[in-house]
């Protein structure tokens, strides 16, 4: 069996919405498909890829229609969802220890740590902060 993979929001949303590299996430994502790999991500990340879906509608790149279209392609991806609210602490430390300002990512982060998996990101500025720290992160726009 494939070695799970971990994605985060910004690099599902690559799938559904018209954003930088989304063909490289389309390629990587059929071939997750044919290989049979499991796709994981903290349960965060439903409320992660709604809000990017908003933003586009608030912005008007997006009508109401294609929202809700957009959203209900992203949730019916196959992507286990993780129920991480015993690890928060978890996060928070690692967070702290990699200096970023928030969790959300730390989520996903301990997540791909926790299944000995890649996690997948669709931003470059998350990358760019763990280099040289982990070696597990996989940014698309580097790929």
């Amino acid at each position: 069996m494939p070695t799970p993979i971990c994605v985060d929001a910004s690099f599902v949303v690559k799938l559904v919405l018209p954003e930088e590299h989304a063909d490289k996430v389309r390629a990587l994502w059929a071939a997750w498909e044919r290989q049979g790999v499991e796709r994981y991500a903290p349960a965060l990340w439903g409320y992660e890829v709604a809000s990017v879906v908003r933003k586009y509608g608030h912005r008007g790149l997006l009508t109401a229609q294609e929202e809700a279209e957009a959203l209900r392609l992203l949730l019916e991806l196959p992507i286990h969802l993780v129920d991480m609210s015993a690890l928060h602490q978890n996060a928070l430390h690692l967070a702290q220890d990699l200096g970023m300002p928030v969790t959300y990512d730390a989520h996903y982060l301990l997540l791909a740590q926790l299944l000995g998996a890649e996690l997948w990101t669709g931003d470059g500025r998350l990358y760019h902060q763990t280099q040289g720290k982990l070696d597990y992160i996989r940014w698309v726009g580097a790929s």
